[in-house]
């Protein structure tokens, strides 16, 4: 039963830090992104004839490279930063 104390600490510590990880940020502002993008093409109509109807398509291929990237970058566990 200690050793599930143990890895709840260790998952509270990651979560603590997680707001130093560029991984975090990428994927928290494409959240706030695309998850507003619905609204905002219906609040503005006019924004339509520049958004392509491939968009979210396009949108997640570049947050998969986006993250692919930032794996390469990452060297240390969130609970080390």
């Amino acid at each position: 039963m200690e050793w599930i104390k143990d890895k709840l600490k260790l998952i509270y510590a990651d979560f603590l830090r997680s707001w130093k990880s560029f991984t975090v940020w990428v994927n928290g502002v494409a959240l706030a992104v695309l998850s507003g993008l619905p609204m905002a093409q219906e609040s503005f109509p006019q924004l339509q004839q520049y958004i392509s109807p491939n968009l979210y398509k396009q949108a997640m291929t570049v947050l998969i490279v986006a993250n692919i990237l930032l794996r390469f970058k990452t060297n240390k566990a969130l609970r080390d930063k």
